[in-house]
């Protein structure tokens, strides 16, 4: 993934990078959670089926047919994403962080990648311990470039579901238990 192209945005065009991702991938995702339920996959936001999400995009094929709107691929061929799947990787990157954000909205929430980290200008979710940032995109990109690897996916959402703000004494609860 090329993290150069979000070093060079100002914040205001991070702001809108941000803006467009939420509402075209957020739209979008519809595809993405048919597509799974083809496959028998249960896609519905829910942190039991995270993981299964996750494991079924890696196991995605790389050469999908581009269902991409342009807005989708003017901001996805300048990241350097796998050709060919520009498409599932932005929608499962908005697929893991909505999951993330719907299960806590009071401590979890999408923003710009703050600009004096690595996260620079990407869509991340906030929020989480230590002020660390999951960069969707990248996290995603990278789980799509092991295809096959299915089992890196249930480490990956461990170690973000351990970073989640205790809320009430309870750490994710139903995230931890599907793991």
């Amino acid at each position: 993934m090329n993290l150069r192209f979000f070093e060079h945005l100002s914040e205001q065009e991070a702001a809108d990078y941000l803006r467009r991702f939420l509402a075209t991938e957020g739209a979008a995702a519809a595809t993405l959670v048919a597509a799974a339920a083809a496959d028998g996959v249960t896609a519905d936001y829910g942190a039991d089926n995270l993981v299964p999400v996750l494991r079924w995009v890696v196991r995605r094929d790389a050469g999908l047919p581009p269902e991409l709107v342009e807005d989708e691929r003017e901001r996805a061929a300048p990241l350097g994403l796998p050709a060919g799947a520009e498409s599932l990787v932005l929608r499962a990157a908005y697929y893991l962080g909505e999951t993330f954000v719907r299960h806590r909205p009071r401590r979890l929430r999408w923003a710009s990648g703050d600009r004096d980290l690595i996260t620079e200008n990407q869509p991340v979710v906030a929020g989480f311990t230590r002020d660390v940032e999951l960069p969707v995109i990248l996290v995603v990109s990278n789980l799509f470039g092991r295809a096959g690897d299915e089992e890196s996916v249930p480490r990956l959402v461990s170690a973000w579901a351990e970073r989640v703000p205790r809320q009430t004494g309870r750490l994710m609860p139903r995230l931890r238990r599907s793991l």
